[in-house]
């Protein structure tokens, strides 16, 4: 798994961790911060889709 570090850029190649359902913090060893994994399952973030149409699909067409 790749992470990028939101200071320095600086891609960081960590092993995959044995509980993949967290997200985990590494520290980078360029700028010393530490870098936050973000969510492992992509299906966990499901508030950020739309479930209504656009104002253009909910009007009836003739």
């Amino acid at each position: 798994m790749i992470v990028v570090c939101s200071n320095c850029s600086t891609r960081l190649q960590v092993e995959n961790p044995k509980s993949n359902s967290r997200p985990f913090n590494v520290r980078c060893p360029k700028c010393n911060s530490l870098v936050n994994s973000g969510p492992l399952n992509p299906t966990a973030d499901l508030g950020a889709l739309s479930v209504g149409g656009s104002p253009s699909t909910e009007r009836l067409r003739y």
